[in-house]
C-alpha cells in the first residue's frame, strides 16, 4: 500500500502539512555538576540538563585520577540527570565530569567535581 503525503492536498482538507526537517545539533553545555552523596566505594552525581543545543539522548559520565595520566575515562552512561556510580576506586582522588550526547555528537564537558572515597 502506498500513501500519498502531498502537502497541498493535506492543506486543502485543513491539515497544516508536514514541517520542514531540522538538522540535528549536538547538545549544549551540561551545568551544575555536584556530588550529592558518597559511601565506601560509591558516589552519587547530579547535574542540570543543557539549556541550548540539540536534544539530549543520554549523558556520558567521565572520570580521571588526579595523580594519573590526565586522560578522561568512561565511568558510565545515564539517561537522567542523576547517577550513582558503584565500585569506584577507594583512597584515590577522582575527578568526574559529564557531557550530553546524541546522534549528532557530544556536548561540552560540564564543570568537574573532585571526590575521595
Amino acid at each position: 500500500m502506498m500513501v500519498d503525503f502531498d502537502d497541498a492536498k493535506l492543506k486543502a482538507i485543513g491539515w497544516g502539512g508536514r514541517r520542514e526537517r531540522t538538522p540535528l545539533a549536538a547538545p549544549g553545555h551540561v551545568a551544575g555538576l555536584t556530588s550529592t552523596e558518597q559511601g565506601e566505594d560509591w558516589v552519587t552525581l547530579k547535574w542540570r540538563r543543557p539549556t541550548d543545543g540539540g536534544k539530549v539522548a543520554a549523558y556520558k559520565v567521565l572520570y580521571r585520577e588526579r595523580d594519573g595520566d590526565g586522560e578522561w575515562k568512561s565511568a558510565d552512561t545515564a539517561i537522567s540527570t542523576e547517577i550513582t556510580l558503584k565500585g569506584q576506586l577507594r583512597g584515590k582522588e577522582l575527578e568526574y565530569c559529564v557531557m550530553a550526547i546524541n546522534n549528532a555528537g557530544e556536548g561540552v564537558e560540564s564543570n568537574s567535581v573532585m571526590v575521595v572515597l
